[in-house]
């Protein structure tokens, strides 16, 4: 990339995607879910809803209310309990998730890095 601002390009879409295949053979899994779902991804569940939401994503694909009703009712709690406290360490059903941010640990320390030195570079002139 020629721009100035190639090295704060980030190659994550910030889109939380698993796929049957990446865990052998799809087939029960698509019998189990029916075979509209053969070719898509996993649907995420209750009991993976957590650790979904404590990832840096921004979007998660797939949730079907129509499958797992439970895992839309986690998101818009923890959803809803993070706008209103503006925090992302909520706790829900008794657990603490904390998200990531954006991008995941390593991007955020890398943009700090850079802040710091853009602002040293700041002072120095």
């Amino acid at each position: 990339m020629h721009s100035p601002f190639a090295s704060t390009n980030v190659n994550n879409n910030l889109r939380w995607i698993q796929w049957p295949q990446q865990f052998g053979d799809p087939t029960p899994y698509w019998e189990k879910l029916g075979w509209s779902f053969v070719g898509g991804p996993t649907v995420i569940n209750a009991t993976e809803a957590p650790s979904v939401f404590a990832g840096p994503f921004l979007v998660a694909r797939k949730v079907d209310p129509l499958v797992d009703a439970e895992a839309v009712r986690l998101y818009d709690g923890w959803m809803g309990i993070k706008l209103k406290n503006g925090t992302s360490r909520v706790w829900l059903n008794g657990s603490l998730i904390e998200q990531e941010p954006l991008g995941g640990w390593a991007l955020q320390q890398q943009w700090a890095q850079q802040q710091q030195q853009h602002t040293q570079q700041q002072q120095q002139q």
